[in-house]
């Protein structure tokens, strides 16, 4: 049809290969079903266009306008330049090829299947929603909104960019992701090897998304938050001033190294067998970490009956606050420990030489777990449970001290003035350094102070079960005492 001529048709038109220069015009719906099909004119139709086979080539000055019919590709290739498609057209592709080499605006884009691709930029005033087949080549793709599922991919070399909501339902992102709008993961599974940049949030509310190989997300500071279902990584996936939120069911693990601003955790898990380097805080409120993941922060909180797993080791070089949960993992660090309210369940180890149990604060241990040299500051209260003994430095404070089961409480060094009572079935051994002992205590297990150790019972004081004085101890009693057996000296 050569330019200058128009073909008007009222029913069904069928293009098999030829060229249309002119114009193709019509209420019938135009079907492209096998050969190439070049046009450079204008094809106006109120119906739609369907492309089932062959090759329709829109290049030039030549445009396609269905009055906002769908335009449908399901095998066979639409091929554009700059400008082929009217802006009100919606594409769906469920097989074959658009392939966009120039600049076009349509209205929206619709993939279940076949390849979209090129080297041009295609923008969509509304939504792109792929629920299958892939991307190719270097084309970009601009929208108003992006939807992925159902194994859908965004191959390497393309480029996703959305300005408002973008949605992760399952799928790949092998190319880059990019935009304004918030993007969230709420079911399937979404692999990510290529580059996510986001200038808003990423949430991953439900499905798994796994960042793997050169995969990373970037959110330009803002959260990353696991609510529900799993974010996975290898290290390196996210960048530095992310502040990683978990809560819920939610799941944040990593098998290699991320090094990110913090982590505020209120419920689900962080885990995996990796290392997360946190310039600032770890604040657990909730929650539980697994597997053997290491977390280093500037500092740690726990709180609200979180819990620090077995085989995970959270290691603060600042300030490390207990407020209530669970460490049955490894604290360690150099940061100060303070205990300042609720009760915190020691089943691991705490590597801290220095421990300050506030009123309000309790700190209960089975055994075993705080450091030979700690020096422990006690106006709250420290339980040994379960007959599980500690050896510590030294103990100062009014607070009280129980010891359950048989639990025997060693001070090794140091000045300790204890003015709290303890009391239990446990005993008391000064093993080294000098103990003064300045409350009507109740415990009922022995008292015993070896070579190097001095025990003194002051005016106030008193020691209910039996004492040991060994070769080489020192006691003295101002107060009330039991029995004495004495091999060093007893004053």
């Amino acid at each position: 049809i050569a330019a200058g001529t128009t073909v008007t048709s009222t029913g069904a038109q069928s293009l098999q290969g030829g060229t249309i220069a002119g114009n193709l015009d019509g209420a019938g719906a135009i079907t492209a079903a096998s050969g190439t099909t070049d046009i450079t004119g204008t094809v106006t139709n109120a119906s739609g266009l369907t492309v089932s086979g062959g090759t329709v080539n829109v290049t030039g000055a030549g445009t396609v306008d269905t009055s906002g019919n769908l335009i449908t590709i399901s095998s066979g290739t639409l091929a554009t330049d700059t400008d082929a498609l009217a802006n009100n057209e919606t594409v769906s592709i469920s097989g074959g090829s658009y392939n966009v080499s120039g600049t076009d605006t349509i209205a929206a884009l619709t993939q279940s299947g076949g390849v979209v691709d090129g080297a041009g930029t295609l923008t969509t005033t509304g939504a792109f929603t792929q629920s299958g087949g892939t991307t190719g080549g270097a084309v970009n793709i601009d929208s108003a909104t992006f939807t992925q599922s159902g194994g859908g991919i965004i191959a390497a070399g393309t480029s996703v960019t959305s300005t408002g909501a973008q949605s992760l339902q399952g799928g790949t992102i092998a190319g880059n992701l990019d935009g304004a709008g918030a993007i969230t993961a709420a079911s399937g599974t979404t692999n990510i090897t290529g580059a996510v940049t986001n200038a808003a949030s990423f949430s991953v509310t439900g499905g798994t998304v796994n960042v793997n190989g050169a995969g990373t997300i970037d959110t330009a500071g803002n959260t990353v938050s696991v609510s529900a279902g799993a974010l996975s990584t290898d290290g390196g996936a996210l960048e530095a001033a992310a502040t990683a939120t978990v809560s819920g069911t939610g799941t944040l693990s990593t098998s290699g190294t991320e090094a990110i601003t913090a982590i505020n955790q209120t419920g689900g898990t962080v885990g995996g067998s990796g290392t997360f380097n946190l310039s600032g805080a770890f604040t657990q409120s909730g929650g539980t970490t697994g597997g053997s993941v290491d977390i280093n922060a500037a500092t740690f909180t726990q709180s609200g009956g979180a819990t620090v797993a077995a085989g995970t080791t959270v290691t603060s070089t600042g300030a490390q606050t207990l407020q209530g949960g669970t460490i049955a993992g490894a604290l360690d660090g150099a940061g100060a420990v303070t205990v300042n309210t609720g009760t915190t369940t020691l089943t691991g180890t705490i590597s801290s030489t220095s421990i300050d149990i506030q009123a309000g604060g309790t700190l209960s241990s089975n055994g075993g777990g705080l450091a030979a040299a700690a020096a422990v500051t006690n106006n709250g209260a420290l339980a040994l449970t379960g007959g599980g003994d500690e050896s510590i430095a030294s103990m100062n404070g009014t607070g009280t001290t129980s010891l359950s089961g048989g639990s025997i409480l060693t001070l090794n060094t140091g000045v300790s003035n204890i003015n709290g009572v303890i009391s239990g079935a446990g005993g008391l051994t000064v093993a080294g350094g000098t103990t003064n002992l300045g409350a009507a205590n109740t415990y009922s297990g022995a008292t015993t102070v070896n070579s190097g150790g001095t025990l003194n019972v002051l005016a106030a004081g008193a020691i209910a079960g039996a004492s040991t004085v060994n070769a080489g101890g020192i006691m003295t009693n101002a107060g009330t005492v039991a029995d004495v057996s004495n091999a060093g000296s007893f004053t």
